[in-house]
């Protein structure tokens, strides 16, 4: 029989500021609309100050709906020196590329080739590469390229991905403008998660399928690598209809619409988020719908090493966090070492885990302690 412990836990949040966060922002019509027929518009006024003064600009237009405009700016020439190629994987040590394209070579891709990326961010204390790219074949045609990947992944290869030369880390030389007049657009635009749920990965176009929606824009980073967190959480703040689902990375920039403001917002957030039982105990909690340790980005508090400041793709460590887990983030929270606190809707404790394996209500949520923070969660639950 399960024991019910009288002793409620209160979650107090705040944002440094007052409005709706909509991160992932996929506009979505409720009406009927006609498609205008696509048009082609040279502007020779304003032009884009991207690349040399001599490329030739070009703008096309289209409305999907009253409303809303989609223009494509493509400010660029093809090079004869492009081409299609297959990124196989991305490794960090020159020792890991090598091996894999020894293995390659053993599998009959006599072509493989490795590639330094050198690139590191400049207060990244690491020193040396930032990794190393191994890349099969040189194609005109992407068919031929995707023909090559598919014999890859038959082989065994899973983490595959075509690309193309002319886009691979050079300068930008086009824009896509999505443009939206609130007061002629009759539909809504709203946040959303790749399945529904922090966790996992999905391509924007299903995203979009799945919601009927007319467009939608990639938000912002995400975990890729189960070595960074977990894979598909959001690497800053997440917030629908007042529900946070990822908390900030204190003093980086979000966008902001919000239901009573008329005008968007781009602003540095940080979130406050503290849990206080009914005998008066306090501790702010590290994250939301996250794996325990890891702060993608950075920009946490309570001792995160190497720096509590944001610090972009980079992954600060902290061994004692206090983790909230709601519905959003799927079944079960992260696997972790440390103490499993479950509770319903009303904030009243229903179980005790000091192991893994605890269920998330759909109605309540968990509390994951690790390190210092595992001994509060016990003790606010006795």
């Amino acid at each position: 029989m399960r024991k019910i412990w009288k002793n409620p836990i209160l979650l107090i949040v705040s944002i440094s500021l007052a409005s709706v966060m909509i991160v992932n922002v996929i506009p979505e019509t409720q009406v009927q609309v006609e498609l205008n027929v696509q048009s082609q518009v040279q502007m020779k006024n304003h032009v884009l100050p991207l690349g040399t003064s001599n490329l030739h600009e070009k703008r096309t237009s289209m409305n999907p709906a009253p409303g809303v405009r989609n223009t494509k700016i493509n400010r660029a020439e093809i090079s004869s020196k492009d081409f299609y190629t297959v990124d196989v994987a991305f490794v960090e040590t020159q020792k890991q590329a090598k091996k894999l394209w020894g293995n390659l070579k053993k599998d009959g891709f006599k072509i493989a080739r490795i590639i330094k990326e050198p690139d590191r961010a400049l207060d990244d204390r690491e020193k040396g590469p930032l990794g190393y790219i191994i890349r099969i074949g040189q194609y005109q045609l992407e068919t031929d390229a995707t023909e090559m990947r598919n014999k890859l992944s038959e082989k065994g290869h899973p983490s595959l991905r075509t690309v193309y030369k002319g886009k691979d880390g050079e300068k930008t030389t086009g824009l896509n403008v999505l443009e939206v007049d609130k007061d002629r657009f009759q539909g809504d635009m709203v946040p959303e998660l790749a399945n529904d749920a922090v966790t996992g990965e999905k391509a924007l176009t299903q995203l979009a399928n799945r919601n009927d929606a007319l467009a939608g824009i990639n938000a912002g980073y995400f975990i890729v690598g189960e070595k960074d967190g977990t894979p598909g959480d959001l690497a800053g703040i997440f917030d629908s209809n007042g529900q946070l689902a990822s908390e900030a990375i204190n003093g980086r920039s979000a966008l902001c619409l919000s239901s009573v403001e008329e005008k968007a917002n781009i602003a540095a957030l940080s979130t406050s988020i503290q849990a206080t039982s009914s005998d008066g105990m306090v501790r702010g909690l590290d994250g939301l719908s996250r794996k325990p340790g890891l702060i993608r980005n950075c920009g946490g508090f309570g001792g995160d090493m190497t720096t509590e400041r944001p610090k972009q793709d980079f992954t600060c460590k902290d061994e004692s966090e206090l983790i909230q887990y709601t519905y959003v983030f799927g079944r079960k929270p992260e696997s972790c070492d440390g103490v499993e606190v479950v509770l319903n809707h009303a904030g009243e404790v229903t179980e005790i885990l000091n192991h893994r394996g605890g269920v998330i209500p759909s109605s309540g949520f968990v509390l994951a302690g690790t390190g210092e923070a595992a001994e509060f969660a016990f003790r606010i639950a006795k």
